[in-house]
């Protein structure tokens, strides 16, 4: 961590190297697809830590989240799901399959 600006700094610099690295591939799609894929995964780790909070706290859910039926968002559910389906058919693109 940076104590001035207080950003990730190993994880920039781990970011970029793989931006780099991904860069040099040389195929757009290629590089587009596997951008596509992580940002995915990032986005059912953040869905995923969502519940994992909201199952976790005591009596008093730390914060709202709308659309929640008890302590579980619905939102939250739903995203991880659609996640799921659009990362399958990006990795189906990727590979090509039919």
């Amino acid at each position: 961590m940076n104590a001035s600006t207080r950003t990730p700094a190993a994880a920039t610099v781990i970011v970029t190297l793989l931006a780099v690295g991904f860069g040099a591939i040389g195929d757009l799609k290629v590089v587009a697809a596997m951008s596509n894929v992580f940002i995915m995964l990032v986005f059912l780790a953040v869905n995923g830590a969502l519940l994992r909070v909201r199952r976790e706290s005591d009596d008093v859910p730390p914060f709202r989240v709308p659309g929640s039926i008890g302590p579980y968002p619905v939102t939250a559910i739903l995203a991880i799901g659609a996640t799921v389906v659009l990362l399958g058919l990006n990795v189906v693109t990727m590979l090509g399959i039919r």
